[in-house]
C-alpha cells in the first residue's frame, strides 16, 4: 500500500506538475488576455467616443437633409412658378412673333407704299423743275417784251424828238437808229477811253506824297523794302488796277517776270515804267484799233460800258 501510495504521489506530484505548468499558462494566457480586455476597453472606448462624434454628425447630416428637403420643396415650388412662368413667356413670345410678323407685313406693306411715293415725288419733283424752267423762260420773254417796249418807247420819243420823216420805211428807219446807236457807242467808248487813260497818265501824281521821306521814294532807283511792298501794292490798286478791273495778282506776276527776273527788288522807277507797259497792254485789249483782238463795242454795250460787268474771262490778263 505504500508502494501504492508513493506511486500515486507520485502520479499526483507528475499531475500537480503539469497542472502547474498548465497554470502557468493559463495565468499567461489571462494575462494576455486581460491585456486584450485592456485595449479592447480602450478601443471601446475610442469607439463609444467615435459613435458620439458619429452620432452628432448624423444629427447634423439630420438636420442637413431636413433643410436640403425644404430646400427641395420650396425649389420644387420655384420650378412649378418658373414652368407656369415659362409657360407664360411662351405665349407672349407667341404672341410677340405673331405681332411682329404683322409689323414686318405692315413695315413691307409702307416701304412698298414709299418707294411709290418716292417715285411719285421724283416725278412731281421733275414736273416742278420742268415748270421753273417754262416760269423762267416765260419771265425772260416778259423781260425780253418789257425790253422791247422799253425799246418802241424810246424809238417814239427819239421820232417826236427829232422830228423823224413819218414816211420813212421800217428799213430807213433801221438804218438811222443803227447808225445813231454806233456813233453814240463810238463817243461813250472814247470818252471811256479817254477817262481811264487818264486815270492811269494820273496815277501816280500822290505817290510822292503817299511815301515822302522813304529811301525808295528819296532815290527811284532805290529797291522797296519788303515791309513796304505790300503798301506800295495796296497804293497802285486802288489809284490804277481797280479802275480797269485787272487782277493784282497778274501784275505782280508781270512785275516779277519783266523788273525781277533774279529775285531783285523792285525799284520805284521800274514800278513806274511796269504799271505804264501793263496798262498800256490792257487799254489796247479793252479799246483795240480796226482788225485787233479785244472787247467789242457790242460788249461794252452789254456791260453797260462797266469793265466789272464784262465776263471773268473777258477782262483783261496776261
Amino acid at each position: 500500500q505504500v508502494t501504492q501510495l508513493e506511486v500515486q504521489n507520485d502520479h499526483l506530484a507528475t499531475q500537480n506538475a503539469i497542472l502547474e505548468d498548465q497554470n502557468a499558462i493559463f495565468d499567461n494566457q489571462t494575462t494576455i488576455l486581460q491585456d486584450q480586455i485592456d485595449e479592447m476597453q480602450g478601443s471601446i472606448g475610442n469607439l463609444t467616443l467615435e459613435n458620439e462624434v458619429i452620432k452628432e454628425q448624423a444629427d447634423e447630416l439630420e438636420l442637413e437633409n431636413e433643410k436640403l428637403t425644404n430646400l427641395t420643396q420650396t425649389l420644387n415650388a420655384t420650378n412649378m412658378e418658373l414652368e407656369a412662368q415659362v409657360e407664360n413667356l411662351t405665349s407672349v413670345n407667341d404672341e410677340l412673333v405673331q405681332s411682329n410678323e404683322a409689323l414686318t407685313n405692315q413695315t413691307n406693306e409702307l416701304q412698298s407704299s414709299l418707294e411709290e411715293l418716292v417715285v411719285e415725288f421724283n416725278v412731281a419733283y421733275d414736273t416742278v423743275v420742268e415748270l421753273q424752267d417754262e416760269v423762267s423762260l416765260l419771265q425772260q420773254e416778259n423781260d425780253r417784251l418789257a425790253n422791247l417796249t422799253e425799246a418802241l418807247s424810246t424809238i417814239l420819243s427819239f421820232l417826236e424828238e427829232t422830228n423823224q420823216d413819218a414816211n420813212l420805211t421800217v428799213d430807213q428807219l433801221a438804218t438811222q437808229l443803227e447808225t445813231q446807236i454806233t456813233n453814240n457807242r463810238v463817243l461813250v467808248l472814247e470818252n471811256l477811253e479817254n477817262t481811264l487813260t487818264q486815270r492811269v497818265q494820273s496815277w501816280n501824281c500822290d505817290y510822292t506824297n503817299e511815301f515822302a521821306g522813304s529811301s525808295f521814294e528819296q532815290d527811284y532807283n532805290v529797291p522797296i523794302p519788303s515791309g513796304s511792298y505790300d503798301q506800295v501794292m495796296d497804293y497802285v490798286e486802288s489809284r490804277v488796277l481797280t479802275d480797269l478791273c485787272l487782277d493784282r495778282a497778274d501784275f505782280e506776276l508781270y512785275l516779277s517776270v519783266n523788273f525781277m527776273p533774279n529775285g531783285d527788288g523792285l525799284t520805284s522807277n521800274e514800278l513806274i515804267s511796269g504799271v505804264s507797259m501793263y496798262t498800256t497792254d490792257a487799254l489796247n485789249y479793252y479799246f483795240p484799233d480796226a482788225g485787233e483782238t479785244g472787247v467789242t463795242p457790242e460788249e461794252w454795250a452789254e456791260a453797260l460800258y462797266d469793265c466789272s460787268n464784262l465776263p471773268p474771262e473777258r477782262q483783261y490778263q496776261l
